[in-house]
Order: structure tokens, then sequence, then C-alpha cells
């Protein structure tokens, strides 16, 4: 999905640590960085990490949600 296709109000990421504490959220795409790091701005250790995206295209009626793991190597 293009962001351009994903309603504002209808989306989130969610990451959990192995411990399945969440330790990333947020509801805006726009602020998702690509560097590793958390709320507080410091990087995440090197890892396996559980995600989960729940979104909602304009064009749908239902939400979606997609999850998985991502391994973070420093």
């Amino acid at each position: 999905a293009e962001p351009d296709d994903i309603e504002d109000r209808n989306f989130s990421v969610t990451i959990f640590n192995h411990f399945g504490e969440k330790i990333f959220e947020t509801t805006d795409y726009t602020q998702m960085s690509r560097t590793g790091t958390g709320w507080n701005g410091e990087g995440f250790p090197s890892g396996i990490y559980t995600y989960v995206v729940k979104y909602k295209l304009a064009d749908q009626e239902s939400e979606t949600t997609k999850q998985g793991k991502l391994t973070l190597v420093r």
C-alpha cells in the first residue's frame, strides 16, 4: 500500500521485544524511523522483534493487520 492510500486515523505500528514488551508504537507513518531508534532516540539492541501493522485503505471497509518478525543487526 502506498502512504497516500492509507487513512491517517486508521494506521498503527507496534513493535515488541522478545519478552513481549511493547518498545515502540506510532500512529503516524510519516514519523517512522529506519534508524532503529525508539521513543527516546536511543538505538534498539540487535535482536529479533515482533511487529504488528494495522491500517485501513481509503477504498476498503475493514482494517488490515500484518504481523511478523524482524531481525535487527548492528
